[in-house]
């Protein structure tokens, strides 16, 4: 026998007349949506030459750049927001060494007055050469 306080679901209240609500479900029946997250991409710009060194030397690329020069640990940057503070999607990172990486995300003015590049025509550019060399979807 049921307890008297127990509810029922489908049933009405008796004090008020509305429905008791349906069982939550355990499991999602969507899952969440947010940015989206690829770490192989992530450590393929860990691989990469900073942007913001590169620029600064003259505009050099990657392959003709001296690797010596090169020694700094790189961090891919998120370019885009998600909103409310978030990171954007990971097909949004450029790869940059962490001194440009900290000046990016605390003083971005003075980082696009000092290096004047265009950082997310540079994701998309290194996302494309991203896919295109590791034949991902």
């Amino acid at each position: 026998m049921r307890s008297a306080t127990r509810k029922r679901i489908g049933e009405r209240c008796p004090t008020c007349g509305r429905k008791y609500p349906r069982a939550i479900s355990a499991k999602r029946a969507k899952a969440r949506r947010g940015p989206m997250r690829d770490p192989k991409y992530r450590a393929w710009c860990r691989e990469q030459h900073c942007v913001a060194c590169i620029s600064s030397m003259g505009g050099l690329s990657s392959d003709d750049a001296d690797l010596s020069v090169f020694g700094a640990v790189i961090d891919p940057a998120h370019t885009e927001r998600n909103g409310q503070s978030s990171k954007g999607p990971d097909s949004s990172c450029v790869p940059l060494c962490r001194f440009h990486h900290e000046l990016y995300d605390n003083k971005r003015q003075q980082f696009y007055e000092l290096y004047q590049l265009d950082m997310k025509a540079l994701a998309a550019e290194h996302y494309a050469r991203y896919l295109q060399e590791t034949g991902a979807k």
